[in-house]
């Protein structure tokens, strides 16, 4: 992206699920982190999934209910941190983030983990803690690299 492109890029406006336009601004979109905590964020604006070269996300406190489906287009995320939110649960194209070594999704409503989320092979560090969650699928026992596992206040 050339410098134009940078200064459009920290000015981004779209719509959320009710139909408002929504604008967020002073955001470098060409860094490999991108810091959108507490920006009161209903929906991740589209946008974000075209920024494949970020590999640190952060998306704590906001009101994120869902995730997009095609969450996995970020392959290059090694941290993702989506701590109080509102979320249910993780798309299945969770799994393709296969160089994702942090996630953190504690503090959401999450009932369930779904079984993709053992593909993520690198993962070394998962928060679920203060959700809703009775057990973990089998395919947890698949990530041979996870040092640090938190479950703690859930069912």
């Amino acid at each position: 992206m050339g410098a134009g492109a940078s200064r459009l890029l920290r000015r981004l406006g779209y719509l959320n699920s009710n139909g408002q336009e929504y604008v967020l601004t002073g955001i470098d979109f060409e860094s490999d982190r991108l810091d959108l905590r507490n920006k009161n964020l209903a929906v991740l604006p589209p946008m974000i999934l075209t920024l494949q070269h970020v590999t640190w996300l952060s998306l704590s406190q906001n009101k994120l209910a869902t995730l997009p489906a095609d969450l996995g287009k970020l392959e290059n995320l090694i941290m993702l941190r989506l701590f109080s939110n509102e979320l249910k649960a993780f798309p299945a194209s969770i799994g393709l983030l296969t160089n994702l070594t942090t996630l953190d999704v504690g503090k959401n409503h999450i009932s369930e983990v779904c079984s993709e989320l053992g593909s993520c092979a690198s993962l070394t560090e998962l928060n679920l803690q203060w959700n809703q969650i009775p057990s973990l699928p089998p395919e947890m026992g698949n990530l041979a690299k996870l040092k640090t596992l938190n479950l703690y206040i859930n069912q």
